[in-house]
């Protein structure tokens, strides 16, 4: 009964705590497993699974030791907060992909995926973006004649090559015929 599931919470709670004291941190790999076997990631998983069915005190608990209740909104939140520093610096929210921040955050391709996601972003985060002066959703929609999507046609393959960025960060440059059916000229590694 119930007494059992409370020192298996106890245990858990055990190895969570020594996992703060050697990471510094309390989010927990979900595959995460302690010297002992515990499946600790598992534990940490089930906790913000089942948050509204613990008991206060326990989430006073957890909350002491800063337990990370939703990764991936505080994650949002933290590529957000980089964007918007951004945007300070520079007066434009129109990161190039391969922007990396001073302390090796991937601003760039954050918010490429945000892009990307659009469909899949809460109202609160599409309209925290949209709060951006200059913010713009669709590559499309950029002024740079340099960021214009590029159409390569081959046959009947239409291939959407979102910037001339993403190219040059993959090391490669293209060259396309001036006969769009007769598709690609030369496509090489730099």
């Amino acid at each position: 009964g119930g007494s059992l599931r409370e020192g298996e919470w106890e245990v858990g709670f055990s190895h969570l705590e020594n996992y703060m004291l050697d990471h510094g941190t309390s989010r927990v790999n979900l595959h995460k497993k302690t010297e002992d076997g515990f499946l600790l990631g598992s534990w940490v998983h089930n906790q913000r699974k089942n948050k509204n069915k613990l008991t206060r005190e326990k989430v006073e608990r957890l909350d002491k030791l800063n337990f990370s209740w939703n990764p991936s909104d505080e994650d949002w939140e933290k590529g957000f907060e980089y964007l918007r520093r951004y945007f300070e610096e520079k007066g434009n929210p129109e990161v190039p992909i391969r922007y990396i921040d001073n302390d090796g955050f991937k601003l760039g391709l954050w918010v490429n995926r945000q892009k990307s996601a659009f469909e899949n972003l809460s109202k609160n985060k599409v309209s925290k973006l949209n709060s951006l002066l200059g913010w713009k959703w669709d590559y499309k929609e950029r002024e740079s004649e340099n960021l214009k999507p590029v159409l390569i046609v081959d046959g009947e393959i239409e291939i959407r090559i979102a910037m001339s960025e993403i190219l040059e960060y993959c090391g490669l440059s293209i060259e396309i015929s001036s006969d769009a059916t007769d598709g690609l000229k030369k496509f090489k590694s730099n």
